[in-house]
């Protein structure tokens, strides 16, 4: 049961390494090669979410101007419609 649990930290490099190291017994401190490994994960998926903010920022931004160009379409008589025809056309 203890080498399934182990299994895929064994498969990298970093655990393997915290895994083969003999505690600390002298300091009774924690190894802070495991807090450097997650700090390093955290901070990759702070990038990406990021990074998804700024993609989802100007999707937004987009559809509100496709939005107010589709409303004044719909609200804009017939035979007033070519300005906003052309506005759309640019979109």
């Amino acid at each position: 049961m203890k080498g399934e649990i182990l299994a895929p930290l064994r498969e990298n490099p970093a655990c393997l390494a915290l895994l083969n190291t003999p505690p600390n017994m002298a300091s009774g401190m924690v190894d802070p090669r495991i807090f450097e490994h997650l700090q390093t994960k955290i901070d990759e998926d702070a990038e990406v979410r990021d990074q998804i903010r700024a993609i989802t920022q100007t999707l937004e931004r987009q559809g509100r101007k496709t939005q107010s160009v589709l409303s004044r379409a719909h609200s804009t008589p017939a035979a007033q419609c070519e300005p906003n025809l052309s506005v759309a056309r640019i979109f």
